[in-house]
């Protein structure tokens, strides 16, 4: 499979991670995303942003778990009901 840049339209040399790589990834931005919200103050001015960033992670992640389970892929499979 060739790749392209959206912007440029350059063929990108870096190979695709695979999938699983793929779904540790979101995990720990989405286990992140929370962690950073439980550390800020409820008044602090990223509050919103936190909320954001949690929505986005694991939209994210639990897009890839529904890919990996129609590819599939057997692994660790951590609960979106995790936190």
């Amino acid at each position: 499979m060739i790749v392209f840049d959206l912007f440029t339209q350059e063929k990108l040399t870096e190979p695709i991670p695979p999938l699983s790589q793929s779904v540790s990834e979101a995990y720990n931005e989405w286990k992140w995303a929370w962690e950073m919200f439980h550390a800020m103050p409820a008044d602090h001015e990223l509050v919103d942003y936190s909320i954001y960033l949690i929505k986005a992670t694991e939209s994210r992640y639990v897009y890839l778990l529904k890919q990996a389970k129609l590819e599939g892929l057997q692994s660790t499979v951590y609960r979106v009901e995790e936190f």
